[in-house]
């Protein structure tokens, strides 16, 4: 089920999440610094007070930590991981398609594509995107799913007809 998963964004949601993940992590210290401070600042209240000022230090120091803390966890339980499991994805797919012209493997992506890419880009591919696949013309439906996913068709499917043994599968 993950490898499902890690393949639904395309490169260009990946890209805008990247960007997302990254002014987030940026601008996390910064409200953290300004809900700290003030917390911190409450330990030194009154110099006359020690035990309570250490109390306030203490429990400034864990807020703090607890505050610096927290925005990072939707990134370290959410995002890392499905971004790591993309990275896994895409790069295995990418070897699979360095290597010789699996047919199977055209047919696979070629079937995402009909889920996954956009209506217009179909439309751009194929007058009847369904029925194509259906009949065994794989070879642009699949070249549009590996597109959305930032990738190239290898050098294989260009070099075979149409209703050769690659789009008959």
């Amino acid at each position: 089920m993950v490898s499902e998963l890690a393949l639904l964004p395309s490169d260009r949601t990946l890209r805008r999440w990247n960007r997302t993940a990254a002014v987030y992590m940026l601008a996390s210290p910064a409200v953290d610094a300004a809900v700290g401070w003030p917390l911190w600042s409450l330990a030194e209240l009154h110099p006359s007070l020690p035990e309570a000022a250490d109390a306030l230090t203490l429990t400034a120091g864990a807020v703090a930590v607890a505050i610096a803390l927290l925005p990072t966890l939707p990134l370290i339980v959410v995002y890392l991981p499905l971004r790591a499991a993309s990275a896994r994805e895409v790069t295995t797919l990418q070897q699979k398609l360095a290597g010789p012209v699996d047919a199977l493997l055209v047919e696979h992506v070629a079937h995402a594509a009909l889920s996954r890419v956009a209506y217009s880009e179909l439309r751009q591919v194929s007058d009847r995107p369904w029925q194509d696949g259906e009949q065994g013309r794989h070879r642009p439906l699949g070249a549009a799913e590996l597109k959305r996913l930032g990738l190239g068709p290898s050098a294989g499917w260009a070099d075979t007809g149409p209703g050769s043994e690659l789009d008959r599968g």
